[in-house]
């Protein structure tokens, strides 16, 4: 089981198997002693606070970069065409960054953000 959760369960507990529907393995695993203990020995608080700063630190310069790609007159087909790696590049680690936020951090009973006020996320809204 350790090997399992060292293989695939390090930074990803929050599981999506469905169109709007997770697993959180913390939790589900409860019951089963041997998988409960891998992924305790594996995700700690401090593993959890450093990924949740890596992916925050991440979006200003990846909202930058997309800003670069939404400017008026810049997705040209000869840009796309020539650029699509760094586009496609850019988009992905945008919905990394941004579905593990959205999956693993957990707000309180009275629905607000447990992000401290210097990390709350400022994302424009594209429609």
């Amino acid at each position: 089981m350790r090997e399992i959760v060292d293989k695939h369960y390090v930074d990803n507990w929050v599981i999506p198997f469905s169109l709007g529907h997770t697993v959180d393995l913390s939790v589900e695993w409860k019951p089963y002693q041997a998988a409960k203990l891998a992924l305790d020995n594996v995700i700690t608080p401090s593993l959890a606070k450093k990924l949740q700063f890596e992916h925050v630190a991440r979006l200003p310069g990846l909202l930058t970069d997309l800003a670069s790609f939404l400017t008026e007159g810049v997705l040209t087909e000869e840009f796309i065409l020539c650029n699509h790696d760094q586009i496609l590049g850019t988009l992905r680690n945008c919905n990394v960054a941004i579905q593990w936020l959205m999956l693993h951090i957990v707000d309180d009973v009275d629905g607000d953000s447990c992000l401290p006020d210097h990390l709350a996320l400022k994302l424009p809204v594209v429609l």
